[in-house]
Order: C-alpha cells, then structure tokens, then sequence
C-alpha cells in the first residue's frame, strides 16, 4: 500500500478544516490501507489515522497495515452498543475531535442517525469524493495491476471463442468466462459478464439468457476480470464471415468513432471533449439516436468510477488516469456493436492498455 495516498488523505482533511474523516467505504479503506475485510472502518485525522475492525479480521489486519495506521480491536464494542458508545465517545475526546467528515454516498440514513446520537458534542459533516479523488490517478503499482487484469481478460477471451458454435447457449458461454478466468489467474470478475446473441447485442446490458447461438448471427461480449483487486473492463463484437453490409458498415462506424477518439484523447481532455470524438464519427454516419451512453468511465478498484468521458463531463482527463473507450450502436430488434478497450491517459497521447484483435477481419468468425 502506497502511504502517500494516506498522507494526501490527510491534507485533504486538514484542507477541509475537519478534525477527522470517517472512511466507511470498503473500497476506499481498501485503497487507503489494503484492507478488504468486510467489517471496519478507518478514521483519519490530520496526523493519525486509525483502522476499526473486530475479532474476525485482527490477525489478517496486523498482517497487512503500514505502521502509520493504528489497528484498534471493536470486538467488545461490537458485542455492546453501550460499550460502542463508549469507546466512541472516548476517542473523540482523546483526540479531540470537533467535526467528523462522513462520506455521504456511503452512509444510510440509519447508520447516519446513530453516529448523530453517541456523537453529541462532535459535530457530523457530510463529505463527497475525498478518498475517490486520490483514486483518480493511479501509481506505478495500479498501472501494472489493471494491466495484469487485462492481459487475463484476453487470455481468457481467447479459450472462450472458441466454444462458439451453433447451438450454445448465453448462458453458457457466460460461465465458461468465470470459469476459465478464475483459472487463468483472475480473483474474482469484474461484473457479471454481458453475452448477447443476434438482437439481444442491441441492448447494452443484456443478461444472458438461455437463447442458443445460430447461424449468421451477431455476438457481443463484454467481461472484465479482477487482479489484486484491480478491474479489467473489454467489449468484443463478432460478426459471422458470411456478414451483411448493414454489419460490416455498422461495426466499421464504431471502430472508426473509437479509435477517433483513442488517436484524440490526452492529459487535460475535458469528458465532454473526449465523448465528441467518438460521438462526432457516429452522428456523422447518421446514427446518433442509436448511441445512447457515454464514451467511456474510469477504472481502478471499481469497475465505473471517475473521470468519466459523457456530453455532460466538465472536468479534465489527468495524466495516468485509465479510463474506457467504448463507443456504440445499437439497432433495437436487429443487431448492436460496441468494442471498448482501456487507456491510459498520457501527458501527449494515451497508450492502449488492451490488446485483443477488432479489425473487421479478425472479428468474422462465427
């Protein structure tokens, strides 16, 4: 776990004029200390920072925290709302802490409630997007890892084409994905993967089904893989060898809008720019109307978090974010194209983390 990233956390705390944050968001605490237990939280100040978990988690805590967080055992607090109470309100004096920041996307209403009673004297403050922010940019470590997932996600793209046959199922070919992934090195998937048959592939996130696989018929396939907690995130079309012009047009279109916009796309790119690329391409062959999300997310520890590249981004790309280019059309009742790769965004350019063919010669094999 890189200690910068809680260094900055701190900054950002003392920025904020907050005696303390409270990071309930699982992946956030993640990021911040390399924790994934289901249960705990971590608080931090300007100058400490303290992970709050119980029993089951202790030893696997103790293993993996920087010595900068300090790990506090909530097993009897746990056991005892009044001794939670307690303990709380002992550390709030001890630290002397005057306003919590909560992170406001990641607190119910009821949990919000409690912390309003056993805080009195504390003063709650909501926050957005402290922890996420920081996760916009990614290290040396993430570029490898997202790369890594990738490279698995192609790996086991590769196995799964080839049960392509008539007479398999959605279904099934969206099991051999979690299958042979999980063998090939992947820790979990990204997402449910989408597999869509003929005028399924028209709807962006169909769930598979058990429609079976004829001739002459369009596949999409998008999946995505998890590698140290890391997300992958491709989309694939495939068009039978015996194509139509309508296919071959519209799959043409959309590697034209992606890769218009892949040339395009550098470090200070606002969101709304980068979608134009690709956006511009499609409007141009007449098919706005059948291009209905946006251009491309970011991607880290959660398969969709910022920046975002839509009509409505107003922010720039920074160097070193990762983010998709996934451009699409989709002709309800007929068929649908979308092919997404991930980039990351250069000071100049971006460079094309995906590898998996898309020229319209290399996608004709059903």
């Amino acid at each position: 776990m890189n200690i910068n990233r809680l260094k900055a956390l701190q900054e950002k705390v003392k920025a904020e004029k907050l005696s303390a944050l409270l990071v309930s968001n699982k992946t956030n605490v993640r990021y911040l200390s390399g924790f994934n237990g289901t249960s705990g939280f971590i608080l931090v100040t300007p100058k400490k920072s303290m992970l709050l978990t119980d029993f089951r988690y202790i030893q696997k805590a103790k293993a993996i925290l920087p010595k900068q967080i300090e790990l506090v055992d909530i097993t009897r607090m746990m056991r005892n709302p009044k001794g939670f109470k307690q303990a709380w309100q002992d550390l709030l004096k001890k630290h002397k802490l005057k306003n919590i920041g909560f992170e406001a996307n990641n607190m119910t209403v009821d949990r919000l409630d409690f912390y309003k009673k056993i805080s009195q004297g504390t003063k709650l403050v909501k926050t957005c997007g402290l922890t996420e922010e920081l996760r916009v940019v990614k290290d040396k470590e993430e570029l490898k890892n997202l790369a890594i997932s990738q490279r698995v996600n192609e790996a086991t793209l590769s196995e799964v084409i080839q049960f392509l046959k008539e007479g398999v199922s959605e279904q099934e070919i969206a099991s051999k994905i979690q299958i042979i992934g999980r063998e090939l090195g992947a820790e979990d998937m990204s997402f449910d993967p989408i597999v869509a048959f003929a005028e399924s592939s028209a709807s962006p996130h169909h769930e598979p089904t058990s429609k079976k696989l004829k001739k002459n018929q369009v596949v999409l396939i998008d999946m995505g893989m998890k590698y140290k907690g890391y997300c992958s995130d491709m989309t694939r079309t495939f068009l039978p060898k015996k194509a139509t012009d309508k296919q071959k047009e519209i799959y043409s279109t959309v590697l034209e809008a992606q890769e218009n916009c892949i040339k395009k796309l550098k470090a200070g790119t606002i969101g709304e720019t980068g979608d134009g690329y690709s956006r511009s391409i499609i409007e141009k062959a007449g098919y706005s109307e059948y291009f209905g999300h946006s251009t491309g997310h970011g991607i880290g520890y959660d398969i969709h978090e910022a920046p975002n590249q839509s009509p409505k981004a107003k922010d720039p790309l920074p160097e070193n974010t990762v983010v998709t280019v996934e451009p699409g059309i989709y002709l309800p009742g007929k068929f649908g194209v979308r092919i997404e790769d991930m980039v990351i965004v250069r000071k100049k350019d971006v460079e094309v983390i995906t590898r998996a063919p898309k020229a319209l010669e290399k996608i004709m094999i059903l």
